[in-house]
């Protein structure tokens, strides 16, 4: 649980993980340039992690930008550090990778780096902060209970590169913050206050939108793959209309297509509903 931590620290330790797991994904595609990016993002997962165990233990240093082996050895002797050898050569790597441009190792490589970074991450957060890699996520950010459970089953889902089962799960927190959101404000269903209802219809949306905090560009195309789900607390599962699951309205709602359940999409469709959950501090 990350109960005991303020939400700056657990903000930066959720994206320690995220990190990882970005270079994670470009080390299983193969190609050089996906290898370069692994290798950056490998690297930054270690220096971020370091930084925040040097903030928990009041580590300071002069000026803005710090070295590697400074800041391990500042970390270091406040909390012994495993694989020393192994984050080096990371760093040396990732150093040859940013100033030479070129990839001079192989997939094999790669993937011992990968593997040696995960043990590094999961080691120190048990050590340091408490915390299992497995349960860190931005979900645990939000206050409400519910919101929180289901936005981790979509984490999960993403993470298990089920990009249907994320996108659900998100809709229903978000359709669910979202009800509470406008009770909140006293709206209902998009209805704006009385004073405002002589506005011209086709603008009634985009003001009840922005009422609620929102962005309405991001608004529109998350509802072009948002399946209208809903929470079912009897079956901890998520329904939805049957006519609106797979197709999503486009031109007005002339036309239909088939909503796309993709990586980005479900990345997107995450971070909207996170954002906006987060924003409205629910």
């Amino acid at each position: 649980m990350l109960t005991d931590i303020d939400n700056i620290t657990k903000t930066r330790l959720i994206y320690v993980k995220k990190l990882y797991l970005h270079g994670h994904e470009h080390a299983q595609y193969g190609t050089e340039f996906d290898r370069m990016i692994a290798i950056h993002h490998f690297d930054n997962t270690v220096e971020l992690l370091l930084k925040c165990v040097a903030t928990k233990y009041n580590v300071s240093f002069k000026g803005l930008h710090v070295k590697f082996p400074d800041l391990w050895n500042a970390v270091d002797k406040e909390s012994s550090l495993p694989k020393k050898t192994e984050m080096f050569n990371l760093h040396n790597f990732r150093s040859n990778v940013q100033h030479w441009g070129v990839s001079p190792f192989s997939s094999e490589v790669i993937n011992r780096f990968d593997v040696y970074v995960l043990d590094f991450v999961r080691e120190v957060l048990e050590e340091v902060f408490g915390l299992d890699f497995e349960e860190l996520f931005m979900s645990s950010l939000v206050e409400d209970k519910t919101l929180t459970k289901i936005l981790t089953i979509a984490e999960k889902a993403f993470e298990r590169r089920d990009y249907k089962k994320c996108i659900r799960f998100a809709d229903a927190a978000f359709n669910r913050a979202l009800e509470q959101r406008e009770e909140e404000l006293g709206m209902h269903e998009w209805i704006i206050p009385s004073k405002e209802r002589e506005l011209p219809v086709e603008i009634v949306e985009p003001v009840s939108i922005l009422k609620l905090g929102i962005d309405y560009g991001d608004y529109k195309k998350y509802t072009k793959f948002a399946p209208h789900a809903r929470w079912n607390e009897d079956k901890e599962d998520v329904g939805y209309p049957r006519p609106l699951y797979e197709i999503a309205y486009v031109g007005g709602g002339e036309e239909l297509e088939k909503k796309v359940y993709s990586r980005e999409n479900a990345l997107f469709s995450l971070n909207f509903v996170l954002d906006c959950i987060l924003r409205w501090h629910l």
